[in-house]
C-alpha cells in the first residue's frame, strides 16, 4: 500500500489541484469539511471559490480510545506505524463500527443549494454518507458532493466520492497526531474553533 506524508505546504498545494478538479465541472456555494482532519483543505477550496465554509463532525464508539492511543504513536518508529496502520485498513475492524454521530459544530444557513463535503481520506465511507445525510436532511434539495485528498477502492460499496487525487494511499497530514507539524495544526484548529465559537 503507498504511504505519502503531506506537509502543511504540500497539502495546500494538493489542496489548490483538488479545487481546479472539482471547478471543472461543480461551484459550491458552501463547503462543509469533517473536523478536524478536512480543516486544511476546506479552508483552501472555499478560498478557492470564495464561499462559505463549515464543520461537521463525524465520530464513531471507539474513537476515544484511537485518541488516547494516537498520543503513544508518536514515539513509535514510523516504519512499524505503517505497518499498523496498513494492518487496520486491511482488516474488517471499521466494517463492524460502521455507525456514526454526527453533528453540525456551527450554526449554519438554509440557503446551501450546491453544497461540497471534504476530508482528507475516505476510507470506510461510513462517515462521509452520513454527514451526506445529514446536510441533504438540513438544505432539503441540495446537491451534495464529495471531495477527498484520497479515497480507497472498498469505500465505493457505502458512497461515491466524486472529486479525489490519490486512491488506496494511506496518507499523513499535519492532523495526524504524530506529524511534526501537529502542534501548529492544532493552533490552527483552535483558532478557527474560538472564532466560530465551537467546542467539540
Amino acid at each position: 500500500m503507498n504511504y505519502i506524508e503531506l506537509s502543511k505546504k504540500k497539502l495546500e498545494n494538493i489542496s489548490i489541484t483538488l479545487a481546479v478538479q472539482i471547478s471543472k465541472d461543480y461551484i459550491p456555494d458552501c463547503v462543509f469539511f469533517i473536523a478536524r482532519g478536512g480543516l486544511l483543505i476546506g479552508q483552501v477550496i472555499s478560498d478557492h471559490f470564495s464561499c462559505s465554509l463549515y464543520s461537521v463532525k463525524a465520530f464513531r464508539k471507539g474513537g476515544r480510545l484511537k485518541r488516547v492511543a494516537s498520543k503513544f504513536l508518536k514515539y513509535v518508529p514510523k516504519n512499524i506505524k505503517r505497518k499498523m496502520r496498513e494492518r487496520e485498513m486491511n482488516s474488517a475492524i471499521h466494517e463492524h463500527h460502521v455507525e456514526r454521530h454526527v453533528k453540525l459544530l456551527e450554526i449554519v444557513p438554509t440557503t446551501c443549494s450546491r453544497i461540497l463535503v471534504v476530508d482528507d481520506s475516505v476510507d470506510t465511507g461510513a462517515s462521509v454518507f452520513q454527514v451526506k445525510e445529514l446536510l441533504m436532511q438540513h438544505f432539503d434539495g441540495a446537491e451534495v458532493r464529495i471531495a477527498a485528498i484520497n479515497v480507497f477502492t472498498k469505500s465505493e460499496k457505502t458512497i461515491h466520492t466524486d472529486y479525489f487525487i490519490y486512491k488506496d494511499t494511506m496518507i499523513m497530514t499535519p492532523a495526524s497526531a504524530d506529524s511534526s507539524e501537529h502542534e501548529e495544526f492544532l493552533h490552527l484548529w483552535n483558532n478557527y474553533a474560538k472564532q466560530r465559537a465551537i467546542s467539540i
